[in-house]
């Protein structure tokens, strides 16, 4: 499996496209900007996770994984 620090400079390469902004405005409006509802609550928190890693991906910061 390839590691977070290795990751990052294809997912930048895949989302800094015009292609690949519009894919991750996409999913950030579908699965990271809606309101969380009671009865599908750990669905949308688990896609909620999906997207901040997508984020991580892409920041300039480096966290350590744990």
């Amino acid at each position: 499996m390839i590691g977070t620090e290795d990751m990052r400079p294809v997912a930048r390469r895949v989302f800094q496209t015009r292609d690949g902004e519009l894919v991750l405005e996409h999913l950030l409006d579908r699965f990271y900007h809606n309101r969380i509802k009671d009865e599908s609550m750990a669905r949308q928190v688990g896609q909620r996770d999906v997207m901040l890693h997508i984020k991580h991906l892409l920041s300039e910061e480096r966290h350590v994984q744990k």
